[in-house]
């Protein structure tokens, strides 16, 4: 038995194959691989994969597992990162640790320079403009990066990750 669960639970509850699309390819001899823009429609179907009592738990300062997978579910710009423990490690897990985001161009335009200096600023405001539930407000990221999307230059692409 593990800390979250028997040995091999995320395969038999299928979470390895909801996220297999989105797995970045790793070394094999590693027992963890990361994976990186998960979308909504797969995050929902985490949520109700993940055993209930698992949904609590969080990555640092990242809102907890459950709530970030459900906010993710709401919305269509918003994709998911992190990284999965493989059995058989004890600590057989799934951690979603960053969060990208697709905003209009003119959401930066709306910061002044300073806001844009502070990621709690920079945060708040993305929180408010993507109308988040008022729990994240509170999960300040630990960096925050951002740049023009390289196709589509009315849209500007947000890294947040909570490390």
């Amino acid at each position: 038995m593990g800390i979250f669960g028997p040995e091999n639970w995320l395969e038999k509850n299928g979470i390895l194959t909801v996220l297999a699309p989105w797995l970045i390819c790793a070394d094999s001899l590693l027992p963890w691989q990361q994976f990186r823009l998960l979308p909504g429609k797969q995050a929902a179907e985490l949520s109700q994969r993940l055993p209930q009592r698992y949904m609590a738990t969080q990555h640092h300062r990242a809102p907890p597992l459950g709530k970030i997978l459900n906010v993710s579910a709401q919305y269509t710009n918003i994709f998911l990162g992190g990284y999965v423990i493989h059995s058989p490690m004890p600590d057989e897990s799934v951690h979603v640790t960053s969060m990208t985001l697709c905003l209009p161009q003119s959401f930066l335009s709306s910061l002044t320079h300073k806001q844009q200096e502070k990621y709690d600023d920079v945060w708040f405001h993305i929180c408010a403009y993507s109308g988040f539930p008022v729990f994240m407000y509170s999960h300040i990221p630990d960096e925050i990066t951002t740049h023009t999307h390289s196709h589509h230059k009315e849209v500007r692409i947000w890294n947040i990750w909570w490390d």
